[in-house]
């Protein structure tokens, strides 16, 4: 294989905001940055209600956790360098620091959750 050709379809290549020039462009990705963020704060709150509503819901925890696994990447970082100015570093810690009353009552879903998986799980051990 040649150097410098791509390897596969697995490779990636994640696009860095200083090598955009045309302001057009740069606005366009950062509104688009700042949309996808926003949907998932949106889905955030959405899941977390449901959750706290019914802990005993796996499903919606694992998408609770999987939006927060998010906020938390690489990917996140790359959206949040397109418009830094409109999305913070830390989502979560900002959403906590807004909402701390969610927060409470997520931890709080969590802890039943775990409380009830636990308890299913003896019950098939015996």
């Amino acid at each position: 294989m040649e150097h410098g050709k791509d390897k596969g379809l697995n490779t990636r290549r994640i696009p860095d905001p200083q090598t955009i020039d045309e302001p057009l462009n740069k606005k366009g990705c950062a509104l688009l940055a700042t949309a996808v963020v926003k949907t998932a704060v949106y889905d955030w709150k959405r899941r977390v209600d449901k959750f706290t509503a019914d802990p005993a819901d796996n499903k919606c925890r694992a998408e609770v956790e999987s939006i927060e696994r998010f906020f938390k990447s690489e990917w996140y970082s790359v959206l949040q360098s397109f418009a830094p100015e409109q999305i913070p570093v830390d989502m979560l810690f900002t959403l906590k620091s807004a909402e701390p009353e969610r927060f409470a009552t997520l931890m709080q879903a969590r802890q039943k959750n775990d409380q009830a998986n636990k308890s299913k799980q003896q019950e098939t051990e015996k």
